[in-house]
């Protein structure tokens, strides 16, 4: 971990020497007087992402909550809600609408290592991104009382995940409404959380 921090203060140092009127040499004997803000954007580009991806998450709950809107997570999400903030390792579309769009607010994050603050979501979306133990571990410590998970995968992972999903709330006391439907691909699974 050293190894790493020293890796990227090297990699801010230098994108800050090489500042207009800058030579290796100029900017050690004169880090002092070096533009600050030019070296704090260049650590903020190589700052890791998941500190950055909280920064951007708790930016999106904290104006949602100052207009009493709903805080509305879509995991691997890629747009298809509007009002969501999109958790998802890349950044780019790849099924949702034109492949290699940008996402919009898109936010670095996995499912299994949610950016986000302990009860701090009302809804909460998956369609088709895969879930294991520690997301479900992760998505029952985002939810909130009085909150809805929207669960949507092909039906024979339906069948394992989203049980296991139910079981955990059920395991933690937590009361939940369960609403399933099914087709021939896919099952939705609407979970309502009612404590």
């Amino acid at each position: 971990m050293k190894n790493l921090v020293f890796i990227l203060l090297l990699i801010a140092l230098s994108a800050c020497s090489s500042l207009p009127g800058k030579n290796s040499k100029e900017f050690t004997r004169s880090f002092a007087n070096t533009d600050t803000t030019t070296c704090f954007e260049a650590l903020d580009l190589i700052a890791n992402d998941s500190q950055v991806a909280i920064r951007k998450a708790q930016e999106y709950i904290t104006k949602r909550l100052e207009r009493n809107l709903p805080v509305h997570i879509d995991v691997g999400g890629e747009g298809r809600y509007e009002d969501a903030l999109n958790i998802n390792p890349g950044k780019y579309t790849s099924t949702t609408g034109e492949a290699g769009r940008l996402i919009p607010n898109w936010v670095y994050g996995r499912s299994d290592e949610l950016p986000l603050p302990d009860g701090s979501v009302h809804k909460l979306t998956v369609e088709s991104a895969p879930l294991n133990d520690l997301a479900i571990s992760e998505i029952l410590r985002v939810m909130r009382p009085r909150s809805q998970i929207e669960l949507y995968h092909p039906t024979e992972y339906a069948e394992r995940i989203h049980a296991r999903l139910i079981e955990n709330l059920e395991n933690n006391n937590i009361t939940i409404q369960v609403t399933q439907s099914r087709d021939d691909i896919a099952t939705r699974t609407i979970i309502d959380i009612q404590y």
